[in-house]
């Protein structure tokens, strides 16, 4: 098994890096709903 300068294991650095991306995926999903939200209750004001 190869291990990087770190001391992870590349097994460990890319489940690592897929939970990071999972947590990004997230929260740019929430903030695009709150976006969503935001026009919606903007919308009958006209903007």
């Amino acid at each position: 098994m190869e291990f990087w300068e770190d001391g992870l294991s590349a097994g460990e650095e890319a489940a690592g890096a897929a939970a990071r991306l999972l947590e990004a995926r997230s929260a740019l999903a929430q903030e695009q709903e709150r976006e969503s939200e935001y026009r919606l209750a903007a919308w009958p004001l006209g903007f």
